[in-house]
């Protein structure tokens, strides 16, 4: 069983021609694209000319071995494109946890937006919210964006300040497990600004505690965010996103509304029965006859 980011994971089980369960959340261009823009000159060139023939190689070969469950609809048809066959036998997203992540209505803050995830990563495009906090903070004063995942000695703090935000940004480290929960409860709003996302687990997280999410058309967040149900789709700029953040900010009702949504959506398609069911399904395919009862 290969669980990763991408198929290259599996290229040493590949190799070996036995049997294996290969569980990706995205397509390898799609993991590398915006990363390999920061590489310096020697890198890319390296890049171009070779190991990136030899990851794609690797990818192709994982995907035409494997049993392979994608983490979206939107990895699905990446993967099946890549191979150039049917190569996803099913799509299996990450499950959440709806006991540990649940609303707590009490705890939420109004105008309070969040974001988790990798934040120096572009591929998480971070710098996208904060031009929407910008048009945010022109009308709304209490508004405030809390970013969780910063590591220190990136440019993020230097972009905060560039566009005068810096009392308006909380930045929190990653956390413990155990206090994510209580931190996506108090969100009024979870924005994903991404380029790509293979799912988003961080935002089906926000959804379970009663948070509406506004995303980008970025892939994954297509399969789960409904627009005017449980959030919206923008297009990737500052102005339809902070558009999007006002409808919900402005309207309280709906704002409830919209949470409650957020929260059936992943009780209905999200849960861990639901996970179990087809990981152990896809285990059961590659075993031999006499051993398919220990997954039943």
């Amino acid at each position: 069983l290969v669980i990763s980011g991408t198929a290259v994971a599996g290229a040493a089980l590949a190799s070996l021609g036995k049997p294996f369960v290969a569980w990706l959340a995205t397509d390898l261009e799609g993991d590398r694209c915006d990363r390999v823009r920061t590489f310096p000159w020697y890198r890319r060139a390296l890049d171009r000319s070779l190991n990136i023939h030899v990851l794609r190689a690797q990818e192709r070969k994982v995907l035409n071995s494997a049993h392979v469950l994608a983490l979206s609809s939107h990895t699905e048809r990446e993967l099946d494109r890549i191979a150039g066959n049917k190569a996803v036998r099913a799509v299996l997203p990450a499950p959440v946890d709806t006991k540990v992540f649940k609303p707590d209505p009490a705890q939420t803050q109004p105008a309070r937006i969040g974001f988790s995830g990798r934040l120096d990563d572009p591929r998480k495009n971070v710098g996208l919210l904060l031009d929407a906090m910008v048009e945010i903070a022109a009308s709304r004063p209490e508004a405030e964006l809390h970013l969780i995942g910063h590591r220190p000695d990136t440019p993020l703090e230097a972009w905060i300040a560039a566009r005068g935000l810096t009392s308006r940004v909380q930045l929190q480290p990653y956390v413990q497990p155990e206090e994510l929960p209580g931190i996506l409860a108090k969100l009024d709003i979870f924005v994903v600004p991404s380029h790509q996302e293979g799912l988003c687990i961080a935002a089906l997280e926000a959804m379970a505690c009663g948070v509406p999410v506004i995303s980008t058309r970025c892939g994954g967040p297509e399969d789960f965010v409904q627009d005017g149900h449980n959030g919206w789709l923008v297009d990737s700029n500052a102005s339809a996103m902070a558009n999007a953040i006002h409808r919900v900010i402005d309207d309280r009702d709906r704002r409830q509304q919209m949470g409650a949504a957020a929260r059936s959506t992943i009780e209905t398609n999200y849960s861990l029965t639901r996970a179990e069911t087809v990981l152990n399904g896809a285990i059961n395919q590659i075993l031999p006859p006499q051993f398919r009862s220990l997954c039943a």
